[in-house]
């Protein structure tokens, strides 16, 4: 699906992911909502697991109601609710005493726009329900049982789905 992100290239944050889908939603006119933004930032990661890219972040994904959740990305866009997305989400650096909106490194960015390609059109809605989806890390979780414990989904699962996922694609 892409070609890997060097290996000294240091991972990003679920915010940085966050924000390069937010800005691109500003820029072309079309802002994201929080739940499309939540699963934008999922679906990356999931397929950086999948392509053997290693992990696209270090924050946990839970499973939650709607689906997958980075809990420290809800914390930062919940004010939001249902409304787009109109603002890069900031953090205030304490060593330079200053507000940034931290950004993914350059070196992601042919990664993301392939993401953005596959998803840009689909509402927050489509984009859960296609992690609701029998054979989906989420359902896998919630046919279990652990959805009601908004439970860590483990990125070996995520890797081992997606995973599946590029081999179908490659053989397609």
């Amino acid at each position: 699906m892409a070609e890997a992100v060097e290996p000294s290239v240091p991972p990003c944050t679920a915010i940085e992911a966050a924000n390069w889908f937010i800005q691109k939603g500003m820029d072309e006119d079309d802002p994201c909502d929080q739940m499309k933004v939540h699963k934008l930032v999922y679906f990356s990661h999931a397929w950086h697991l999948g392509n053997d890219m290693g992990p696209l972040f270090e924050e946990d994904v839970e499973a939650w109601q709607y689906g997958p959740v980075v809990p420290s990305l809800y914390r930062k866009i919940r004010k939001h609710g249902l409304q787009p997305i109109r603002e890069l989400i900031q953090e205030f650096d304490w060593l330079e005493e200053k507000v940034k909106y931290p950004m993914p490194v350059l070196e992601y960015d042919e990664f993301f726009e392939i993401i953005w390609g596959i998803y840009r059109s689909w509402t927050g809605i489509q984009l859960s329900n296609a992690t609701h989806r029998e054979g989906e890390p989420w359902e896998i979780m919630n046919r279990r049982g652990y959805l009601k414990d908004k439970t860590i989904i483990r990125n070996s699962l995520i890797q081992q789905v997606y995973a599946q996922k590029v081999e179908e694609l490659q053989d397609s």
